[in-house]
């Protein structure tokens, strides 16, 4: 047994709502590992923020519930404030939680609300589809990481040269179409093509027919 399976099986007894098992179980503990490893985390710090008691109802499974509460975890447990001890029961000590948690599933809220980011129904970043802004427009990290948008080299002329407009970054084997306009322009060649080759079929029967006569 690692050190972070132990810490979860002491929260599931002291806290039932919050025992895991399965797949749940080892993918939390090794998340718990790697604290225990590599940080000044103790499994006794650990266990006193995962046990934290809940603000009001919880709605969803206790695996996200440990899940959002490791990932509101500080770095050190030197960053979390001093919290008051009161003996609940004989399994131990209650400790007040470390930081505010969506009331709906347990993860931090976000600023000026009670819910997290999903919860309050944001849309995903239409960049990297992870993280959500309230109106949906791309998140910090991608608006600050984002390339710098390329010149176009020129306007799409449309499939019947009267030009759709659409910028071009590059000039495609059929000239300066957009990828619309150049699907548009392949089709009409193929039903061209479709036509002649029926053409061609057609005259060679009536040739045939005419020579059998």
């Amino acid at each position: 047994m690692t050190a972070g399976l132990d810490v979860l099986y002491r929260l599931g007894a002291q806290v039932p709502a919050l025992a895991l098992a399965g797949r749940p179980l080892a993918d939390q503990a090794r998340r718990l590992d790697t604290l225990l490893a590599h940080t000044s985390w103790t499994a006794d710090t650990l266990l006193a923020a995962l046990a934290a008691p809940f603000e009001g109802p919880v709605r969803t499974s206790a695996g996200a519930v440990v899940s959002a509460r490791i990932t509101a975890l500080p770095a050190t447990p030197a960053h979390v404030p001093e919290q008051s001890r009161t003996r609940s029961d004989a399994t131990g000590a209650r400790i007040r939680r470390v930081r505010a948690e969506c009331t709906e599933c347990g993860r931090p809220p976000e600023a000026g609300t009670d819910l997290c980011a999903e919860c309050a129904g944001w849309p995903r970043c239409p960049a990297c589809r992870i993280y959500r802004t309230p109106d949906g427009t791309p998140c910090r990290h991608c608006a600050d990481t984002a390339p710098a948008l390329a010149e176009p080299v020129g306007r799409c002329t449309g499939q019947d040269g009267a030009g759709c407009g659409a910028p071009l970054l590059a000039i495609g084997p059929l000239g300066p179409l957009c990828g619309r306009c150049e699907a548009d322009v392949r089709r009409a060649r193929a039903a061209r093509d479709a036509q002649w080759d029926a053409a061609v079929q057609a005259a060679g029967a009536a040739a045939e027919a005419g020579s059998v006569q």
